[in-house]
């Protein structure tokens, strides 16, 4: 695919951070990719480039795109893919939980759970986790003490059977991402509109002093607002 001129300009600039604005169908993930490849091909090290998507399938077509020019691959993965390795880096002993196990444990801890309350639960769970909010504060229908009560059992089993959840993933890579200290050269962010508060935090952490960070947003797109993202 060629490149138009203000993509051409998008690569060629150097030394700041870019904000790029770009609609669907206008090749934001193939820039992404030349971009990469620019600065491999200029001598940045793999290890300095850290590029995040929102799902696997982009990240894989960038990893493809990459390793087809190039045996220098960088970090481009999802924000869950990044906290794993950081966690696994670190010597973390977890396993990931899983949605049927999350459910199969719900129905263990409160047996008469309707459906419609589980659903409820999870919600809540995801909401005050992704936005690093105290249960209390997320409106719900749900009697607060019970969310709490369900809360402390959940967390609990998940200690005993060494298992975290998909959003407890992104909460402990957070806190293991502030001990580490490291700090990627070039950070890279597609669907930036797409981020919530702790993701939002993950990449303030690891954008040092000498971070240049690249973020790619479609104002009109945010396929993930129901995990609660927000393009303030």
């Amino acid at each position: 695919m060629q490149l138009n001129s203000q993509q051409q300009s998008i690569i060629a600039q150097s030394g700041s951070h870019q904000l790029i604005v770009a609609g669907p169908g206008t090749g934001k993930t193939h820039t992404l990719t030349q971009k990469i490849l620019s600065l491999l091909q200029g001598g940045s090290l793999s290890q300095e480039i850290v590029a995040i998507t929102f799902t696997i399938k982009a990240a894989e077509e960038m990893k493809d795109r990459i390793q087809a020019q190039t045996d220098k691959i960088p970090f481009v993965g999802t924000f869950h893919a990044l906290a794993h390795k950081i966690l696994k880096a670190a010597g973390a002993d977890f396993n990931l939980l899983q949605p049927k196990q999350q459910d199969a444990i719900l129905s263990e801890l409160t047996p008469k759970l309707k459906q419609k309350e589980k659903k409820e639960f999870k919600r809540i769970l995801t909401l005050a986790k992704n936005q690093i909010l105290p249960f209390e504060e997320v409106s719900t229908f749900l009697d607060q003490d019970r969310v709490q009560n369900l809360y402390t059992q959940y967390a609990e089993k998940l200690e005993a059977e060494n298992l975290i959840d998909f959003d407890d993933l992104l909460l402990k890579g957070l806190e293991h991402l502030k001990e580490s200290g490291a700090h990627p050269k070039h950070l890279f962010i597609d669907e930036y509109q797409d981020i919530n508060e702790v993701q939002y935090r993950m990449i303030l952490t690891l954008a040092g002093p000498e971070t240049f960070i690249y973020a790619i947003v479609d104002p009109d797109q945010s396929i993930y607002a129901f995990r609660v993202s927000n393009l303030d």
